[in-house]
């Protein structure tokens, strides 16, 4: 009897133990109460020789052009980089907003892709993949809903209304510029399969709204599909808002 007793015991600390494995994480999303925008506050003493009228401005100088060149092909009428034959190189975007100015390389590319079912390519642009970037709040700024790029980095609050942007190389981290095609006049039937060489240079203001037909690089920090991880939290944004596990967490 004594040692079924002792038995009983270790069963039920072993099954209390093992519905905290498993139900661990989903508890403490539905439980975790979340600041949103999420803020430490940390960096406000930086953030505060912002003056309320500056303008952000997001470029990609002439000085430090992103240079690409390999073989690309027919997607959807538009021509974009095939996987392992495509290469992007040097290159920075310098953030600027009052006197605080960022910088970030460029070292890869991505896809831009429609958000749906079907998830197919609808564009490109190069990635950076280290340093530093200002950009607006992206927790809060409003974003295309029918567009997903695959980015991942790591966040802070820079003041309430802007957002620093740390990318690590050894994470993997990654935030694309969307290249808007200029219209050149020549048309590509999106059933038939053309495949070309392409190099050239990107440079020039980049903007973080899709909205002017002027424009022609968007930045995609915090559109769909992006990764943020703020402090010890990971945030992913989705369709309807930015998500902490399986709790939506934005207003």
């Amino acid at each position: 009897m004594r040692w079924a007793f002792v038995a009983v015991i270790l069963l039920a600390l072993l099954g209390c133990s093992e519905r905290g494995k498993n139900g661990t994480s989903e508890s403490n999303f539905s439980e975790t109460k979340i600041e949103w925008p999420p803020r430490t506050a940390r960096i406000d003493n930086s953030a505060s020789s912002i003056m309320p009228n500056a303008q952000l401005k997001l470029e990609i100088p002439k000085t430090a052009l992103v240079k690409y060149s390999g073989a690309e092909e027919s997607v959807g009428g538009i021509f974009v980089p095939i996987a392992g034959r495509f290469d992007v190189s040097e290159g920075k975007l310098v953030s600027k907003v009052g006197p605080i100015e960022k910088e970030a390389s460029f070292k890869a590319w991505g896809y831009v892709y429609s958000h749906g079912k079907n998830k197919e390519v609808i564009g490109w642009g190069p990635c950076l993949t280290s340093g530093e970037l200002i950009v607006s709040n992206i927790f809060i700024k409003s974003v295309p809903s029918d567009r997903m790029v695959e980015n991942s980095f790591n966040a802070e609050d820079f003041g309430p209304n802007y957002t620093l942007i740390k990318l690590e190389p050894s994470k993997g981290h990654r935030l694309c510029i969307w290249i808007k095609e200029q219209d050149s006049g020549m048309r590509i039937s999106p059933s038939k399969a053309v495949t070309k060489f392409g190099s050239g240079e990107i440079g020039g203001k980049c903007t973080e709204s899709i909205d002017s037909t002027d424009d022609l690089l968007f930045i995609t920090a915090g559109y769909i599909g992006t990764t943020a991880t703020f402090g010890d939290k990971k945030f992913v944004r989705q369709q309807d808002g930015w998500y902490y596990g399986t709790k939506k967490v934005s207003k």
